[in-house]
């Protein structure tokens, strides 16, 4: 589990050219993080950790600019970016966990990012997603 999730976050660190917990510099004029909601469907506290900050990300990540247009482009690449990036999120809040509590946290870390990954495509391109 540890290597996979390693590999993971290596993708994610990659695809996100090394900014993917940088707060980001306008946050407090970006208009996106009105959209934020935690974790739409899934709890965001769960026993092993808090997500609730990485399911912002990604609701920000999601949501398009006033123009129209995504952070990282209005397709699949700009949506694999932002899933990558809340993985990789969610894997930090992980690792800093006593090692008992590691491996569920990672397992459900991953169930998160595969429920964007199979089901958040029309949220990604919902264009109700403007702020």
């Amino acid at each position: 589990m540890r290597t996979t999730m390693s590999r993971l976050l290596v993708a994610a660190i990659m695809v996100s050219s090394f900014t993917m917990f940088a707060a980001p510099a306008n946050a407090a004029t970006d208009s996106r993080w009105n959209y934020t909601n935690g974790c739409t469907i899934v709890p965001d506290v769960t026993p092993w950790a808090n997500f609730t900050s990485s399911c912002n990300y990604h609701d920000v990540c999601y949501a398009r600019y006033p123009s129209g247009a995504h952070q990282y482009g209005t397709n699949e690449t700009g949506r694999a970016r932002c899933d990558v990036q809340f993985l990789g999120r969610m894997d930090s809040a992980c690792e800093a966990l006593k090692w008992w509590d590691e491996p569920p946290c990672f397992a459900t870390a991953v169930a998160y990012y595969n429920g964007v990954r199979l089901y958040g495509a029309p949220a990604y391109y919902d264009y109700n997603t403007i702020w």
